[in-house]
């Protein structure tokens, strides 16, 4: 098993042959995640803090803000005690047609925070 990274190490109770048994485990590390672009938040949601540029590709793919990758002309992962902000800068093209769109989504199941404004 890899240690440290996005995994930690915590503590259970199996119940084993009829007696309590104190026993570990590990398990992902979650974080509150902005993603913004162009120094607007888009979304935020929890993740696992490993992999954020891919994780903010990714997402900028699946919502369509772009195309390809280079589209993106920078990314910064900006880490503070209330989570971490994705800040991804697109190209001028990009930059203009999200900004004609505005992302409105409601997280209806999960932790609530899918769809909040900001960190």
């Amino acid at each position: 098993m890899i240690t440290g990274g996005p995994l930690r190490l915590r503590a259970k109770l199996l119940w084993l042959g009829g007696h309590p048994t104190l026993a570990s485990r590990y398990v992902p590390e979650q974080r509150a995640v902005a993603l913004t672009f162009g120094g607007s938040i888009n979304a935020v949601m929890m993740a696992t803090p490993a992999d954020l540029e891919d994780f903010g590709v990714g997402f900028a793919f699946t919502e369509g803000i772009i195309e390809q990758a280079d589209e993106i002309t920078s990314i910064e992962i900006v880490k503070s005690s209330f989570g971490i902000e994705i800040r991804m800068w697109l190209d001028r093209c990009r930059a203009e047609q999200l900004s004609a769109r505005r992302r409105a989504m409601i997280g209806p199941v999960g932790c609530g925070l899918c769809g909040i404004e900001s960190l």
